[in-house]
């Protein structure tokens, strides 16, 4: 039964874990110079 407790807890943590990546992410790289980057992959 501890189970079913600790895996929201668990899910509640990696998915806050993830938003705050993305954020950071986010801060480092902007999502257009990244899209504007792609772009020039596919050009070449």
């Amino acid at each position: 039964m501890k189970l079913l407790i600790w895996v929201p807890l668990v899910h509640q943590k990696i998915g806050l874990l993830h938003l705050y990546l993305f954020f950071l992410h986010s801060l480092c790289a902007p999502p257009v110079s990244q899209y504007q980057h792609e772009n020039e992959k596919h050009r070449y």
